[in-house]
């Protein structure tokens, strides 16, 4: 036995499950399972589902297991995909919260003590992830991913792409045990961001604004392999939430310039889209959102209203319709007090 085994290895019910699963990942694995291993936090359990690897991936965490009674193997005679495996781990998990991890990634020693440290201390977050690094490697250089942490802001920026960083992700067991929450197995892409997107819809997702984990981009990683199917699944979950909010449907050819205004191509756009963004704004007051949440959203929404007359060179006003312009000074003019009379919102 190696000096990660602890007296919680042998505990029934430990107080995190980490969730792993793995398709011919042998190049990274060990880097991986090693960030795990070497938490500060100790009091966890290790699930890794093996999903029908072909190379040396079963020997790696043979060997590991063999040095490491925290670490349980689930294999699947053939490849099934992350959806299926993921749900197969968290299916056998014990843990009261469950980390993810992915294969050819890792994270800071103290990820799971944070983590764990923040849902203790705040019962109402159902879903955390963190601020993470993008690790390209070579001469590409790496990014600095900074996330919201305000729930109702989250909520908002889901609505245009996934809001957090899937493999950071500390969350309840409860979601799945209790309330029966699962990933969908036909989706083999932008099912994490899916799954988040029902999540939200009764329960709180926040981040800790910490570079805790680190995400290793990659020619192998699938939201590279399969780019375009991860790209018509995301704006799948898109419209089907704008949708939801607003009654309207988002033609697939405006989605792009709806999650990134600065492409709009001309006017008509510009005011169709801004109409959904006005739209989105007064379906928020069902959100149940504190002060801070609605300045932070109006503020987003000031931002992509100046993008979008940017991109077709128009002054803003113009851009919001008239029958909408009674919605839209609602929420200005609540914003100005708030800034003036309470506090300003910082980004």
């Amino acid at each position: 036995m190696n000096n990660n085994m602890t007296s919680f290895s042998n505990k029934t019910n430990p107080k995190v499950s980490v969730v792993m699963c793995v398709w011919n990942g042998e190049k990274h694995l060990s880097e991986s399972i090693t960030s795990i291993l070497n938490q500060t936090f100790k009091e966890f359990e290790f699930v890794i589902v093996n999903d029908g690897s072909t190379d040396n991936t079963a020997q790696v965490l043979s060997l590991f297991a063999s040095q490491d009674s925290r670490i349980r193997i689930l294999e699947n005679s053939q490849n099934m995909g992350q959806s299926y495996s993921k749900n197969r781990g968290i299916a056998v998990a014990r843990g009261d919260y469950i980390a993810m991890m992915d294969a050819d990634d890792w994270c800071d020693t103290h990820r799971l003590a944070l983590q764990v440290e923040f849902l203790d201390l705040n019962p109402e977050i159902s879903v955390l992830g963190t601020d993470y690094l993008i690790y390209r490697g070579g001469n590409s250089g790496s990014h600095l991913m900074k996330t919201a942490l305000l729930p109702g802001l989250l909520r908002w920026d889901f609505i245009f792409h996934c809001a957090i960083c899937q493999a950071s992700v500390m969350m309840r067991r409860s979601l799945f045990s209790q309330q029966s929450f699962r990933y969908l197995e036909d989706q083999r892409t932008a099912a994490d961001f899916e799954l988040w997107t029902r999540i939200i819809q009764a329960h709180k997702i926040s981040n800790l604004n910490m570079t805790l984990y680190y995400y290793r981009w990659h020619n192998n990683n699938i939201s590279v392999r399969k780019a375009e199917d991860q790209r018509k699944n995301t704006n799948e979950v898109i419209r089907r939430q704008v949708k939801q909010y607003t009654g309207e449907n988002i033609p697939e050819e405006l989605i792009e310039e709806f999650k990134w205004p600065k492409k709009i191509k001309n006017t008509p756009n510009a005011r169709f889209i801004i109409s959904l963004y006005i739209k989105l704004l007064d379906a928020t007051k069902s959100w149940n959102l504190s002060k801070d949440e609605s300045a932070a959203i109006m503020e987003d929404f000031r931002k992509k209203l100046r993008s979008a007359a940017k991109a077709v060179h128009r002054h803003p006003c113009t851009l919001v319709s008239g029958r909408l312009w009674i919605t839209f000074l609602k929420h200005y003019i609540q914003y100005q007090i708030y800034n003036c009379l309470i506090k300003p919102y910082k980004l």
